[in-house]
């Protein structure tokens, strides 16, 4: 239970603390690929150009409502949108992988357009996150190494913790859950305790996330910059139509290579874009 223990230096700390850089960072770059994937889904969702779009411009708004009730001392109500969060994640690395096993047989000659889970769920018509095991076998099948990676018994610690905070919160499993949600919280000592480990959570279902859009839809993280030469007339550097964007290095630089150097090699040749050059 929380008590009214004030230290000065508190609020200090918690207006400092690393959470909010790395949700400012996040929110960014939701909203920079948003702008970059110009990938097509016609062929698997009827009347939705890209279902990226506006999964990328929710992810960035949802990281927004969180930095903005953090600052507000509701830790509550933020660690309820992180378990909002994290379901977003699974269900949009799943609805990628969907969708990619979709257009691989498009050309069959038994394939009915538009007879699909994605675009059931897009219009309305099926649900997507019903099993999260299942889905989560799912995810894990499309790599190996990339399972072996982000989903070792450390790691299911990482997420299986993240899991029953956001459940927690949601469900007010204890009654701390109603006094974190007041701004004093943000006078008390205790308060840094839920953000360290709100930032752990979130940090790797971010990385979950960046990884896998990595490894199945590289396209959606490439610099425009090559295509911008060529329409220039100019004469791109050799390779440089591979180069991830910028945003996206940024991103890869401060948050994967330093949280997994293994990882980020990994990332960088798994697939045609490269995060160094």
């Amino acid at each position: 239970m929380i008590h009214n223990n004030f230290d000065n230096d508190a609020y200090t700390e918690y207006k400092n603390h690393k959470i909010f850089g790395l949700l400012a960072d996040i929110k960014e770059f939701y909203y920079y690929l948003s702008m970059n994937d110009d990938t097509c889904s016609l062929s698997v969702v009827k009347n939705i150009f890209n279902v990226n779009y506006d999964i990328y411009c929710s992810l960035s708004n949802t990281v927004d409502s969180m930095l903005t009730l953090l600052n507000k001392g509701r830790i509550n109500d933020s660690m309820a949108l992180m378990r909002k969060y994290n379901d977003a994640v699974i269900i949009h690395v799943y609805s990628m992988i969907l969708i990619e096993d979709e257009k691989s047989i498009f050309f069959n000659e038994s394939h009915k357009i538009y007879e699909n889970i994605v675009n059931k769920w897009v219009h309305g018509k099926e649900q997507l996150m019903k099993r999260e095991k299942q889905i989560l076998n799912k995810i894990k099948s499309i790599d190996k190494r990339l399972e072996k990676l982000l989903f070792s018994d450390k790691e299911k610690e990482t997420y299986n913790k993240g899991r029953t905070i956001g459940d927690d919160n949601v469900h007010y499993n204890s009654y701390d859950m109603f006094t974190i949600n007041n701004e004093q919280i943000m006078n008390n000592k205790y308060s840094i305790d839920y953000l360290n480990d709100a930032y752990n959570a979130i940090l790797f279902i971010f990385i979950i996330h960046f990884s896998y859009i990595v490894r199945i839809n590289p396209l959606s993280m490439v610099s425009s910059d090559y295509v911008c030469m060529l329409d220039a007339g100019l004469t791109p550097e050799e390779g440089s139509q591979n180069y991830a964007a910028s945003f996206a290095i940024d991103i890869f630089l401060k948050y994967i290579k330093p949280y997994d150097k293994e990882l980020a090699n990994y990332l960088n040749n798994c697939t045609f874009l490269e995060f160094y050059y």
